[in-house]
């Protein structure tokens, strides 16, 4: 028996570091990836701009060069914001893209780049409500979902808008329309669901999902 115990106890302790070890790369990979950003962009706004100001201020600090490069490649993203408020500038911004997109090479970084963007600064992300179970692909297996609303149909049937992730980029996934009274409720926290999504289960909260006890209360 303390064999058995003892061998339990370096399981959970290597479970322990296992889950503390990934812990730790969701909150500095994150970041690690924001500076490289960061340094990117700062390397394009001061490269582009920093030749011309050379040859105009030739006695002028770098340092001192590298901030007016800054503040005019900024002032230059404000006056094209400011063009796709008009519309000879949407038009004119719409010609640009389609030029891009007839680029081979162009086309797939521009689109990819692109859609990153939207993505990140995207302000009508679907708010999700709770962390559920649902049937599927089948009845006889569950999938974690996340609530995103609910709706009543003419026969006075009550659907949950469930949207069920793909693991583990939880950007794209599904969206089902499951009956009330079909909804397995959790105790989890969106957080922890997302965590779960992402790790592939590896940083499960518990054991197992227990359905929360209080379910039937639970409401949209």
């Amino acid at each position: 028996m303390s064999q058995a115990k003892h061998g339990g106890e370096i399981r959970d302790m290597f479970k322990h570091i296992r889950k503390c070890i990934i812990s730790g790369l969701f909150i500095l990979v994150p970041m690690w990836v924001s500076v490289l950003v960061i340094r990117a962009v700062y390397r394009v706004m001061v490269s582009a701009l920093l030749p011309v100001l050379e040859y105009f201020f030739p006695n002028t600090p770098d340092f001192i060069l590298a901030i007016i490069s800054i503040l005019l490649f900024m002032v230059l993203l404000y006056l094209i914001g400011v063009m796709t408020r008009f519309v000879i500038g949407q038009h004119i911004l719409r010609m640009a893209e389609k030029l891009f997109l007839h680029i081979p090479v162009a086309k797939t970084v521009y689109s990819a780049v692109k859609q990153i963007i939207v993505s990140i600064t995207a302000t009508t992300r679907p708010s999700f409500k709770s962390v559920v179970l649902v049937q599927f692909p089948h009845s006889d297996m569950r999938a974690l979902g996340f609530v995103t609303g609910s709706y009543t149909a003419p026969d006075g049937q009550e659907y949950w808008n469930v949207f069920i992730p793909t693991c583990p980029n939880p950007t794209s996934g599904y969206l089902e329309f499951v009956p009330k009274e079909r909804i397995e409720a959790t105790d989890l926290s969106i957080e922890d669901g997302v965590k779960m999504v992402i790790s592939l289960g590896a940083l499960s909260p518990r054991n197992n999902i227990e359905p929360n006890k209080n379910s039937k209360k639970q409401e949209v």
